[in-house]
């Protein structure tokens, strides 16, 4: 199973998704805030965040990930683009107010206070031009920190530049260029870790790494775990279980462990008076 990670919203989830269509992966979702969806095949999508995608991919928690170029250059996992998408496109650029007299940057004198929600491109990008420059690192609105006086300049994404003309600002140089790229891991990264095989041909429940759950359901002996998402709510798939117990007041209902897995120990059984005692849902496909 190839998973890919598709950003949730914005205009990069919508041209993302109208690409895989046109590439035959359609996204089959059980609704619009569906966290996993089956793109066909071997093929598996997961919605998160974009700029949570560099970081997804490099952990090897998904194969490949479309994400915006901006957001891979700040992510520095060591990503590699298999391919410029060519949409999404913006420009990351330096700015500061019409009536500061800044511009270009030889203007920016020592100690400059640059706002910005791309602090390790920032430091890069000032560096390998020898100026020494003050970071302040925000979450939104940058461009109204040179108004409110917590930064002289910032370094921000633009399309048009429209909203910077509109907030008083000028460009003075772009830092980089950027489209949505399908990005995958360096060969630096560590080699993904083998799924797990159970040793019975009952449906199993892998029990939690690190305290996310997750779901696998092998037919038979041998069989390798199905994993899923570790994202918000797991569910099974090709098991023969159609649903999930209702949740407890803490959001899960998981199967009491009664016989370990002979692998490592990673399964617990469910059994027929589970079922009966409405512990697991006795309904299948």
């Amino acid at each position: 199973m190839l998973r890919l990670a598709i950003p949730n919203k914005g205009r990069l989830h919508d041209d993302a998704r109208s690409l895989l269509a046109d590439a035959g992966l359609e996204v089959r979702a059980a609704s619009d805030r569906a966290l996993v969806a089956s793109l066909g095949g071997e093929f598996e999508g997961i919605f998160v965040r974009a700029q949570d995608i560099p970081e997804l991919v490099a952990d090897g928690s998904a194969d490949a990930g479309i994400t915006g170029w901006d957001l891979v250059q700040e992510a520095d996992r060591g990503l590699v683009s298999q391919l410029d998408l060519g949409f999404g496109r913006c420009r990351l650029v330096v700015a500061a107010r019409e009536e500061s007299g800044i511009r270009t940057l030889d203007d920016l004198a020592e100690g400059t206070r640059i706002a910005t929600v791309f602090p390790r491109v920032t430091a890069r990008f000032f560096a390998e031009r020898g100026k020494a420059v003050t970071l302040v690192p925000v979450s939104g609105a940058v461009e109204a920190a040179p108004h409110l006086g917590i930064a002289d300049v910032i370094l921000d994404l633009t399309s048009s530049g429209s909203t910077l003309r509109v907030n008083g600002l000028r460009e003075v140089a772009t830092v980089l260029e950027s489209t949505a790229h399908l990005v995958v891991a360096g060969d630096d990264r560590a080699p993904r870790r083998r799924r797990p095989t159970c040793s019975t041909t009952r449906w199993w429940r892998c029990a939690p790494p690190e305290g996310a759950g997750m779901m696998c359901g092998a037919r038979s002996i041998g069989a390798p775990c199905r994993l899923t998402s570790p994202l918000r709510r797991p569910y099974l798939r090709g098991c023969g279980v159609r649903r999930l117990a209702p949740p407890d007041a803490d959001g899960k209902r998981w199967p009491l462990a009664l016989r370990p897995c002979s692998r490592a120990g990673c399964c617990a059984r469910v059994s027929r008076r589970m079922i009966r005692q409405g512990m697991w849902p006795a309904r299948r496909r």
